[in-house]
């Protein structure tokens, strides 16, 4: 080769080494897109307010300084100034551009540490965010520890509980929100037959848990026989004499009769063969006050 082709050669090498050299110190962009040198906007995830400058301590050699920091510059503060971003709703608070709307759930806007229409939303910094400490939770629901999301509430009026059907209710108070419920017996004999006592019978025709009604029946005064009748086997059945006819095993044959007012189905509705003496006597007294009666008439 000769001498004037070695220089060229060299030549070369030296400019592809001093292209190179220059293309590995032009600075890149930050981590969120932002050009070297220019500022971050209302789309950059740190908002307005910072500029792309060099960092020795990234990776990529630059990050994303705040134009309000110590270290940044006057011309820094001038270019990326918050200001530049009022229009969009961007103030200057405690030295950080902040965004002091949000566009909520329902579309409409809400302020700066606003709760949203939408629990547990809140406006921060114009991003809606959890805080379920401060705007508190749908229903069915209450704040999880972290004091930002929402669990689930247990209790039957949430339905995380199930109450025995037919059996229990889900009794709670509409007007409190933490009132989860709780699950009672219904009222009523068919579920409870303790509520109804020896003359009563359990009624379901109206209500399936029942209701306790006195039971059919002279018996139970239900309905109660007039003065011209006697209850006999849960009836009312009329007197067929005044006068009662004993028999032979003590008991009076004609066994709804009454005399003076005396009952004898009630006095010796059944009596054993020991007691026909007795009853014998009661039927000769009954006769002989009878006749005494007549003749007064």
């Amino acid at each position: 080769m000769s001498k004037i082709g070695i220089c060229m050669a060299g030549a070369l090498l030296v400019l592809l080494f001093a292209a190179g050299a220059a293309y590995a110190t032009v600075p890149q962009a930050c981590s969120d897109g932002t050009a070297y040198g220019a500022c971050s906007g209302v789309n950059s995830p740190s908002g307005p307010g910072y500029i792309c400058w060099l960092d020795d301590s990234s990776p990529t050699g630059t990050s994303l300084i705040s134009v309000y920091s110590d270290s940044a510059t006057t011309a820094m503060r001038n270019q990326c100034s918050c200001s530049k971003y009022a229009s969009q709703g961007y103030v200057l608070v405690n030295n950080a551009c902040v965004k002091t709307t949000c566009t909520d759930t329902n579309g409409g806007t809400i302020g700066n540490g606003a709760c949203g229409a939408t629990k547990p939303k809140a406006c921060v910094n114009g991003q809606l965010v959890d805080n379920s400490a401060q705007c508190g939770c749908p229903d069915g629901k209450k704040p999880a520890s972290d004091g930002k999301t929402c669990i689930a509430r247990v209790g039957c009026r949430w339905g995380t509980i199930s109450c025995i059907p037919g059996k229990e209710d889900c009794k709670y108070d509409s007007t409190n929100a933490n009132d989860d419920g709780v699950c009672t017996t219904k009222p009523g004999c068919a579920i409870t037959p303790s509520l109804c006592d020896s003359t009563q019978t359990c009624d379901t025709s109206v209500n399936a848990t029942g209701i306790c009604k006195t039971k059919a029946g002279c018996t139970y005064d239900n309905p109660k026989c007039n003065s011209t009748q006697v209850c006999i086997s849960n009836a009312c059945t009329t007197k067929t004499s005044d006068v009662p006819i004993i028999n032979a095993s003590g008991t009076p044959a004609n066994s709804n009769a009454t005399v003076g007012g005396i009952d004898f189905t009630k006095i010796c509705p059944c009596c054993p063969a020991p007691a026909a003496g007795a009853a014998a006597m009661v039927g000769l007294v009954s006769y002989k006050n009878w006749r005494n009666r007549k003749k007064d008439e």
